[in-house]
């Protein structure tokens, strides 16, 4: 590839050779590997979109991106722009990172006037050469660079705010323009609930498959200001529709710990979850963060099936038997659990039908300030017959 990288680019590498092994010439190809150059899109945090919040010192918070799945290169990159470049003429890509954001604040609408501005870099001093093969770097280099930032604007009059995020394609000359931008973030400021819906505002009945997933719905609390007491073990936080007990937390915001969440549905059973980012305010209410259940069952098709995304992996024999055993387990189906046992994931929800039994598992489960997806699997067949093994999305839950 001729030319320096540019931010935002996508790219791909191929390489493909011959050599000799043995008296045997074999042909090597590696196939087209896709990379991409620069940082993700920031992540507005809080206030969440659409809070009211009061007028004073408004303190926005974001998360510079979400970290790639590999940072760094597996080897190192020389560009080479000819078969036969000489050595001394080898470009060596060092990756030195240096990134620039811009946030903005706008008032009355995402294209309003602006009425506070901040920026600042990331990674000036990391080169991802000298991480290579180096894990404990890469962690340091991950760590410095998908962070959590905040800024504090303050905000003396009452109106609808807008921020948002953006990456100048060149660090030094913000005239360049952007190759990542935010999601647009907005707050009001002064009284009235985030949730209210304006006067003469015109409303529609909801379709079927809306009302269903308007019950799983919690509203976002009107206060989202950081409790003066924090948050201790023992602890009951409400999160959308759930309590949340806190066995362990980290000494101060945003919260990280874990604890158990009641799933009266569910036979009571308290799931064992693991809660990051959490921030609540003085009545003890979540208005960010998540908890995600544990898995503490976790085998190799588990694994699998957990991580897949809207379907089942081809799974082979042996690996149905396991899934099969593990949702069959009666310390693991609702039906032979005690009332609020502490447990976690897989766990089964069992139900004869037609008198066939019924088998939906739930693999994956994740509380948020306003609602909670479980993952499912399932399986049905009478005793001795192959079960079928299916899977769905993403679902709400929801208890009233």
């Amino acid at each position: 590839m001729e030319g320096s990288f540019v931010r935002g680019g996508h790219y791909r590498w191929h390489t493909s050779g011959n050599f000799a092994l043995s008296a045997t010439d074999v042909h090597g190809d590696t196939g087209e590997e896709p990379f991409k150059v620069g940082m993700g899109p920031g992540k507005p945090l809080e206030p969440a979109d659409g809070a009211t919040v009061p007028a004073g010192n408004v303190v926005l918070r974001w998360r510079t991106a979400d970290a790639p799945g590999q940072l760094v290169p597996p080897l190192e990159v020389i560009q080479a722009h000819a078969a036969n470049t000489a050595p001394e003429d080898y470009v060596f890509f060092d990756g030195h990172i240096q990134e620039h954001w811009d946030l903005e604040v706008h008032k009355g609408s995402a294209d309003g006037a602006v009425i506070f501005n901040s920026d600042g870099e990331v990674g000036y001093q990391i080169f991802l050469s000298n991480l290579i093969g180096n894990t404990s770097a890469i962690t340091a280099a991950e760590e410095a660079l998908y962070k959590e930032l905040t800024a504090t604007v303050p905000i003396s009059e009452e109106g609808t705010y807008y921020w948002q995020l953006k990456w100048r394609k060149d660090p030094e000359d913000i005239t360049a323009g952007y190759y990542h931008q935010s999601d647009v973030f907005s707050f009001k400021v002064g009284s009235g609930g985030a949730t209210t819906t304006p006067a003469g505002t015109p409303t529609e009945e909801p379709t079927a498959e809306e009302a269903c997933v308007a019950n799983c719905n919690a509203d976002l609390p009107t206060d989202v200001s950081p409790g003066i007491g924090g948050v201790h073990v023992n602890d009951v936080l409400d999160m959308g529709k759930f309590k949340l007990v806190v066995k362990t937390v980290s000494i101060s915001a945003p919260y990280t710990g874990t604890g158990t969440i009641e799933i009266p549905f569910l036979n009571h059973l308290k799931m064992q979850v693991d809660f990051e980012g959490i921030r609540a305010n003085s009545a003890l209410e979540v208005y960010a963060g998540s908890a995600k259940a544990k898995r503490d069952h976790l085998t190799g098709t588990i694994a699998k099936v957990q991580s897949s995304i809207g379907y089942i992996p081809g799974l082979s024999a042996a690996e149905k038997t396991e899934l099969s055993a593990a949702l069959e387990d009666s310390h693991r189906l609702v039906s032979g659990l005690v009332a609020s046992a502490e447990i976690g994931l897989p766990i089964g929800i069992d139900r004869e039908v037609g008198g066939r039994q019924v088998v939906l598992g739930i693999v994956n489960m994740e509380f948020a300030p306003t609602r909670a997806f479980p993952r499912h699997s399932g399986q049905c067949g009478p005793s001795g017959i192959e079960h079928i093994h299916l899977s769905g999305p993403w679902r709400c839950v929801h208890w009233s």
